[in-house]
């Protein structure tokens, strides 16, 4: 809420993009969780990214029900869960490009 020069708050219009990070590890379970609790009309559009290799978000994601306005992007996962330190370097750099 903003206040007006007369000091009455105004409630504030504005749509705001929101971009979430799913994850592994029941990270997908708590944002969308979180994301399912905020006001579809001013937190629009939703964005939602994931790792490649990230097979449940995407699955998740085909049950929302407001599912009108939303994009995903999947990208490359820099580092994978015990993934060698030494080979974790070129994932990092690739994930980067």
């Amino acid at each position: 809420m903003m206040e007006n020069s007369s000091n009455h708050l105004v409630k504030n219009q504005e749509k705001v993009s929101l971009l979430a990070v799913l994850g592994s590890g029941g990270h997908t379970a708590e944002m969308l969780k979180l994301v399912g609790a905020m006001n579809n009309e001013k937190y629009s559009p939703r964005t939602f990214v994931y790792a490649k290799t990230d097979k449940i978000s995407p699955e998740k994601l085909k049950g929302l029900k407001n599912n009108k306005d939303f994009k995903t992007f999947e990208i490359p996962r820099a580092r994978e869960v015990g993934q060698n330190w030494i080979t974790s370097f070129f994932y990092t750099i690739y994930a980067f490009f």
